[in-house]
Parts: structure tokens; C-alpha cells; sequence
């Protein structure tokens, strides 16, 4: 009966001519804590290089146990049919330069295939086009650091799947800036600063008291056109300047108290003038930094490797 099943399985695979591969999980074990992995699958009929991939150093658990995807969300992996698959084919495991594993592809596929659907789940899931937040200070296992660079300096297939995001000929430069929620502008959008200065409309309606200076010290002329006094004795001349005398003794002139009268003596005008005044704001114009408090760390894209 189990070879019944075996049979049935290998047929479905030869006849599935459109059929892509599904990453497959792959685990090794190791006494070390790390282990720099690469991958290369190779048909051994040829033989000839069918697929490779560098998945950089990776972590062993508590067990000893390094367990990694191949293939996820790869374009030359998501190329190769799965009629290609076949028992000369093997999946090889380097690690730091040196072959430290081989597995039978097919092996692999079908031990999967016999546990719920056949995909392998990623541990941590990621998609093209996600970002996160590290302090690794290069790229590493498909995450790209966004540092402005040239599109041009990625891998082949990094390259394509970041075009598809719509990435120009650039990567965003994300060195000193933060991420927003896209609003009305497209996405990849910039603007914003890290400083403001404060113009006169920003600042509030108030009222401001100050001192006027002074004009400076000027004059009035006044202009006389001569008058007359009455007394209670007959006076001899009148006019400006004019000596009264009394007329009733012939002596020398005596002054006697006069009336109240108008004189028509007028005050000269100066002229119009103005005065100045300064109200001092206190201010020198200093920019204003906007920047909230913050721990550097730096900004990835995942684009695969």
C-alpha cells in the first residue's frame, strides 16, 4: 500500500509540468551558535547548478538546531518547474565555504507535501516590500538597507522586485528621517524638516505699550499788533510801547491799574512733526528644532536576495 502511495505521488509530480516549487524548510545541526549558510542546488546528471542562494549567518537554537527556508519568495526559485525535480538532484548545504550537508530535493518535497498543505512556513513571515528597524549595519538575509543608493548596485533579482514597489533609480534614503502613513501623497513620497523658523503671522495677536521718543526742542514766535488800555484817568498816547501819563498834574508818568482786554496776540505755529517709537519683540530669529528624542537604528527593506 505505501508503495502505492509512493507511486501515486511520483507521477502527480512528473505530470505537473506548470507547477512551481514551494520553499522547502531545511534544518542542520551544529555545536556552534552560528553558521554562515549558503545553498546551492545541483543535478548531479549534468552535473549543473540549478539554483543558489546565500542566507548569510543564521542562529542556532537551544538545541543546536539552524532551521532555514529555500527559495522563499525567491524569482529564480519560483522559476524552477517541479518537473526538473528528480533523484539525481540534490540540495546542498554549505557552511563558512565547506559542503557540510546534502539532502534529495525530491525527499524533501514530498516529506513536506505529507504534512498539511506542502508550503513551508517561515518562522518570522516577510513579503517583499516590508520594513523593519535594525542595528545590523548592512544588508543581510534579503533585508536591504535603505541608504539612498543606487538601484543599480542591488542583485538581479532585488533590482526587479524593487521596481515592481515602484522604487526609481534610487533607494529611498531614510538617514534621518521618519516613516509616516501615507496621506495624499504616493508612496516613496518625501517632505517635511527637521527645524522651523517662526514667521510674524505665527505669532499671537498682542498688544504692545512703549515710550514715544522725543521730537527734538523747537520754538513759537508771537506776533503783537499793538493795543490800547483804559484807566480811570485820561492817559496822553496809546499804542505798543507807549508811556501812559496823567494829564491832571504834568508830573512824570504814573502806571494805573487797567481793564481786562482782548490783545489779539496770536501764537505762531511750528509746524507739523511726528514722533517715533520702538517696541522692542525680544527676539533673534533662532530656528526652532522640531526633532523628537530618538535612538538611532537603521532602516531596511526586504527585497529577497
Amino acid at each position: 500500500m505505501k508503495k502505492f502511495f509512493l507511486l501515486i505521488a511520483l507521477a502527480l509530480l512528473a505530470i505537473s509540468t506548470a507547477s512551481a516549487l514551494e520553499p522547502v524548510r531545511v534544518a542542520i545541526a551544529t555545536s556552534a551558535a552560528t553558521a554562515n549558510i549558503d545553498i546551492a542546488i545541483v543535478d548531479y546528471s549534468g552535473p549543473t547548478t540549478i539554483y543558489s542562494e546565500s542566507l548569510g549567518v543564521l542562529n542556532a537554537n537551544s538545541s543546536g538546531i539552524i532551521s532555514f527556508l529555500v527559495g522563499y519568495e525567491n524569482l529564480t526559485w519560483a522559476g524552477i518547474s517541479s518537473t526538473t525535480i528528480n533523484t539525481n538532484v540534490l540540495l546542498n548545504v554549505t557552511v563558512g565555504g565547506s559542503l557540510y550537508a546534502q539532502y534529495r530535493l525530491d525527499n524533501i518535497v514530498f516529506a513536506q507535501a505529507s504534512v498539511g498543505s506542502g508550503a513551508a512556513t517561515p518562522f518570522s513571515p516577510v513579503t517583499f516590500g516590508d520594513l523593519k528597524y535594525g542595528f545590523q549595519t548592512t544588508d543581510h538575509n534579503g533585508w536591504v538597507r535603505l541608504d539612498g543608493r543606487l538601484k543599480a548596485t542591488l542583485t538581479a533579482s532585488q533590482q526587479t522586485i524593487a521596481t515592481t514597489l515602484g522604487i526609481g533609480a534610487n533607494l529611498p534614503n531614510a538617514t534621518d528621517n521618519v516613516l509616516k502613513q501615507k496621506g495624499t501623497t504616493a508612496v516613496l513620497g518625501t517632505g517635511g524638516a527637521n527645524s522651523s523658523t517662526i514667521a510674524q503671522t505665527n505669532l499671537p495677536n498682542v498688544n504692545f505699550s512703549g515710550t514715544a521718543a522725543s521730537a527734538g526742542a523747537h520754538t513759537h514766535g508771537i506776533t503783537d499788533p499793538g493795543h490800547d488800555h483804559e484807566t480811570g484817568q485820561e492817559i496822553v498816547a496809546s499804542g505798543a510801547g507807549a508811556v501812559v501819563a496823567n494829564t491832571n498834574d504834568g508830573n512824570a508818568p504814573t502806571t494805573f491799574p487797567t481793564e481786562t482786554a482782548t490783545t489779539g496776540i496770536t501764537i505762531v505755529s511750528d509746524g507739523a512733526h511726528t514722533h517715533s517709537v520702538t517696541v522692542s519683540s525680544g527676539g533673534s530669529g533662532t530656528v526652532l528644532t522640531v526633532e523628537n528624542a530618538y535612538i538611532d537604528a537603521n532602516a531596511f527593506i526586504y527585497l529577497g536576495p
